[in-house]
């Protein structure tokens, strides 16, 4: 592909969604755009805002949190693995409260275990605890809320 459509293309792509540098570098890889031309696309891309590492680090984590239901653990490390840097990703996940955190956490496990045959066994429990430690929560957060009387009550 030419530099100048996959500038258009990428230009295209961040005026839609938030995008980080590194889905940017990846695409014009995959593209077979390379070296000298990537370079001044990205930093073309950079200089007109198309793009922001800050701000896709917060959309990242308000979309993860608010409709994939992830925790915290999940999103720094899928962040990580976009090489977003730790500062922004601590930026980020600091401006979400950890209330938020708390009643998504609460939200998904009572789900799962109005599933679950009353009243709830040590292993349905743990069950619940794997279930939530997969979606990337913290492990004391989670005992908290599985122990909780009446979990299913609501």
């Amino acid at each position: 592909m030419k530099p100048d459509v996959a500038l258009v293309r990428l230009e295209t792509l961040c005026a839609a969604s938030e995008q980080c540098e590194y889905d940017l570098r990846q695409k014009l890889k995959k593209w077979g755009v390379g070296g000298d031309d990537a370079e001044k696309i990205i930093e073309s891309l950079e200089e007109r805002r198309f793009f922001d590492n800050g701000r896709f680090a917060q959309a990242f984590v308000n979309d993860k949190l608010r409709f994939n239901h992830w925790g915290q653990r999940k999103i720094r490390q899928s962040l990580r693995l976009k090489r977003v840097a730790a500062d922004l990703i601590d930026g980020a996940m600091y401006a979400i409260d950890d209330d938020d955190f708390t009643e998504v956490l609460r939200d998904i496990l009572r789900t799962r275990a109005r599933r679950m045959p009353q009243p709830l066994s040590y292993d349905d429990k743990m069950r619940l605890a794997r279930f939530a430690i997969s979606r990337g929560f913290e492990i004391s957060e989670i005992l908290s809320i599985v122990n909780e009387p009446g979990l299913c009550d609501e």
